[in-house]
């Protein structure tokens, strides 16, 4: 789990490129994480290529990605530590797992993890992608599909914020065919009461996410 990185371009001498790749990792025992590359490499391959035509390139991630993209030729701005977690200490910063009951299910602490790790980054992954804007004229933002930071931007006219561009680097997230909503651990329907129960659930989710786009607009 973890937050993201990104890329910030400039056409040439006209504007700038911000690259986004994810800081991913995976679980393991005693609620350590390992760091993987997976959703970086993807994005840095295409700030490489874009360097390589004459393009400036500015990559906004967590510290174990920085010589990543300053390998490649692209300058580097570090993710906020409060944004940049050390996956190697989990607790440091979900401190609510220590007093978990023993035997809480993974997929319980799976969650309370995602939510520190993706939900509570957003405002501040956010705040350092709009520092650079304020300080550097971009022309497009590239991230991997799990820099979070760029949904407040998304929810805005396209007329009104630097166009944003977001490259999957994972499974291809579609409408199940039985109506449920995606990531919520819920088996195929195999008949009609569950396929009326999942669309009930995902009606419950579209209100939901309604609801916190409403409020994110009042503000």
């Amino acid at each position: 789990m973890g937050h993201s990185a990104g890329l910030l371009y400039r056409a040439r001498s006209d504007g700038c490129l911000i690259a986004a790749g994810e800081l991913r990792a995976t679980y393991e025992d005693r609620h350590r994480f390992t760091p993987a590359a997976g959703h970086v490499n993807p994005i840095a391959a295409i700030g490489r290529i874009l360097i390589s035509e004459g393009h400036e390139v500015i990559g906004l991630s967590g510290n174990a990605f920085r010589k990543r993209f300053e390998d490649i030729g692209a300058r580097f701005h570090l993710l906020p530590a409060s944004a940049n977690p050390d996956f190697q200490n989990i607790a440091s910063f979900v401190p609510e797992l220590n007093s978990l009951p023993d035997g809480t299910p993974r997929l319980v602490r799976s969650r309370i993890i995602l939510g520190r790790a993706f939900i509570d980054t957003i405002p501040l992954q956010h705040d350092a992608l709009q520092q650079i804007l304020r300080d550097v004229h971009v022309d497009v933002i590239i991230g991997d599909n799990g820099f979070l930071g760029v949904l407040p931007m998304l929810l805005k006219p396209g007329a009104k914020r630097t166009p944003i561009v977001l490259c999957g680097t994972s499974i291809l997230i579609w409408k199940r065919p039985d109506g449920a909503p995606n990531f919520a651990g819920l088996p195929p329907a195999t008949n009609e009461a569950q396929r009326k129960a999942y669309a009930a659930i995902a009606r419950e989710r579209d209100k939901r996410t309604t609801y916190v786009q409403c409020e994110f607009f009042a503000s």
